[in-house]
Parts: C-alpha cells; structure tokens; sequence
C-alpha cells in the first residue's frame, strides 16, 4: 500500500538499485509504480572468508518505491522511498545467505512490467523471484540452484546475465569472494544453468562437467568449468553476445604476503569466451595447438590473458557500425573480440515538449 518502511535486513549496500516499472494493486486500482529493486546486502559483521558463521542482515531482497504513475504516466513522488515489497529469510527460512549482488530484473513477456527477477546470494545458491500478480502478496520467491555442497564455501556476488531459450531461461554467471579477492581456498567455477520451472534446486550433480570439454546440455540442466589456476575467480557479470558467454576471472599473484598493492601483486586477468549452450572455445585464444594450418579449438582455447589485476566485465558496445565490446582492466581498456554475426534492430523513439 506504500506504507511500509520495514527495511531491517538492509546490510551494506553493495547492490545496485535496478529501475524497472511494475503494476500493483492500490486500493482495488491497478497501479504502475516505478521501483528499484535491490539486494539486502553484504554482512560484514558475520560474512567471514570461509562462510560458515551465520549471517543476521542482507538476507532478502526489496522493491523500494521510487514513483507512482498516474493513467497519463505522470510520476508522482509522495510515497518515494516506501517498500514496495520485500523477501527476506523471515518470508523463507531457507534465505541464509546475503544478496548484496544486483539483480537481473527481466521483463519475459515485453509488456513494460518485470515478471522475473534472478540473483545470487553469498552461499552460491541462485534464487527466482515471480513478480506478475497485482497483488504483492502472491509475489513468489524460490531457491532453484544449489552450488556449494559438503565443505564448500564458494559466493556469488554479481547478477547472472539471462538468455530466453525455447522453454526455458539459461542464467550465465560466476563464483568468487568479492570481498577477499586474494583468497586461495575454494576452486571457483563459471557456470550456464537452465532454468525450466523447477520446483526444487538444482545443483551439480544436475549439471554437465565442462572443465575437460564441450557438453550437450539437451538432457542436462546445464553445464560448469572449473577454473584450473589456484585462487582463480569470478569478480563481474558475465555477458551474453550473438550465442557466446564472455566471463573475466582474477588469479591473485603468488608473491602476496597480506599487502595486495605490494610490488608484483597486481594478479592475473583472464577472458573466458565459451559457446553457451556446449562450452566449447569460442575463439582461437591458444594457437599454438593449431596444426598444418588448421585452427584447433581445445579447452586451452577458452581463455586468454588480458592484463593484471581485477577486470571489469565485458561492456557490451552496439552501434550502426555493428557489435564491439569493452573491459577495463589494469588501468587501461582492452577491446576483446566479439561475435557480431548476429542482426542488429534499430530502435526509434521521439521527445514530444
């Protein structure tokens, strides 16, 4: 109703409000309110490098209003601010874990509303959140994958990148302890998981082990590399371009001694460019396992440095002139290639004043 401001499981706020349009009932009237939807969270105070504390605070997500739209789109401001709705582990016990991950807020029917949300939580679980009822009641939140298992302790801290399949949605992302870049503990993984409208969480063992080679996920709910370098992980979002998933990984020097700007301690940035449905290597990245002049694409193909240091992910550019893309990495700009294959629909609108 615009009323609540119960907003106790706010931690620090590493997530990014996502702005997006949703359509709820206000008194018995269908109204469209403009929301920002963000994660709860990090918790600091009980996050700990292997996660096996119990976190108090950024376990949920929340729709904070930002405006109300009247029938002719005019925003008003009066209940900015107010939560819309919230899910937090008092709506579901099983929401442990801190969200401060943004959120891939997806519109699937295109009709101006978000109908899904996706996001990652700090124990690698990755949760789905149904939006399209008025009533705000009857949104609906779910676990439908499960990483970790037994002494794991991997974490997601940014938004999956989704993709609309015939049937399914695939959500493409990483895992990696944003908050301890230089930790050499778990072996981290990329990750393509279909999402079919399961009722229960996936894990692994659901999964196609892509690490040694390519897959065929037509009978699997998707696949997983494991990153082969110690202490190697997943520190941004992932992207999807024309059918190939693009990842950067950060692998922490092995001359660090506590002191990450110490000399020689920048670290190692990778791209990974992998077809997403099978895994397979996207590019050429290894050629010296090409042979008699014919380009082989093996598992060593999948990677290619790209300087030192944390980079960013890859910035997706599309222009008249076609498709290119941008990571920053080292303080520099790296231009990686990118599939450009695809058709490019151009997109008008107008400014009446």
């Amino acid at each position: 109703s615009g009323t609540n401001t119960d907003y106790s499981e706010l931690g620090e706020s590493w997530s990014e409000p996502v702005v997006a349009t949703v359509k709820v009932d206000v008194g018995g009237t269908e109204t469209s309110k403009v929301v920002a939807f963000v994660g709860a969270g990090y918790d600091n105070i009980n996050e700990d490098l292997d996660d096996d504390g119990t976190n108090t605070m950024g376990r949920g997500v929340y729709a904070i209003e930002v405006a109300t739209l009247d029938s002719n789109g005019v925003p008003s401001f009066s209940t900015s601010g107010y939560k819309v709705w919230g899910y937090t582990y008092a709506d579901n016990s099983s929401l442990t874990d801190s969200i401060p991950s943004q959120l891939s807020v997806i519109d699937i029917d295109s009709d101006g509303y978000t109908d899904r949300i996706y996001v990652g939580d700090t124990d690698a679980n990755i949760w789905r959140f149904d939006t399209t009822d008025t009533d705000t009641a009857n949104w609906t939140g779910r676990m439908i994958f499960e990483s970790d298992k037994g002494s794991d302790n991997r974490k997601i801290f940014y938004r999956p990148s989704v993709t609309l399949e015939i049937g399914y949605e695939m959500l493409f992302f990483g895992t990696g302890d944003r908050a301890h870049p230089l930790a050499e503990d778990e072996v981290d993984r990329l990750y393509g998981v279909k999402d079919t409208d399961q009722s229960s969480a996936k894990d692994e063992n659901d999964l196609s082990d892509a690490t040694s080679g390519t897959v065929d996920v037509t009978g699997t709910d998707g696949w997983y590399i494991e990153l082969p370098n110690l202490g190697e992980k997943d520190l941004a979002r992932a992207s999807v371009i024309n059918k190939i998933a693009y990842f950067t990984t950060y692998e922490p020097s092995s001359v660090v001694s506590g002191d990450p700007c110490e000399a020689g301690a920048r670290g190692t940035a990778r791209l990974y460019a992998v077809e997403y449905l099978t895994a397979a290597a996207a590019y050429n990245y290894d050629t010296s396992n090409d042979s008699g002049g014919f380009v082989v694409l093996e598992t060593s193909d999948r990677s290619t440095l790209i300087g030192t240091g944390i980079p960013s992910g890859v910035v997706v550019v599309i222009s008249p002139s076609g498709i290119s893309a941008l990571i920053g990495v080292g303080g520099a700009i790296v231009t990686p290639e990118v599939s450009d294959t695809g058709s490019i629909i151009p997109v008008y609108w107008r400014e009446v004043r």
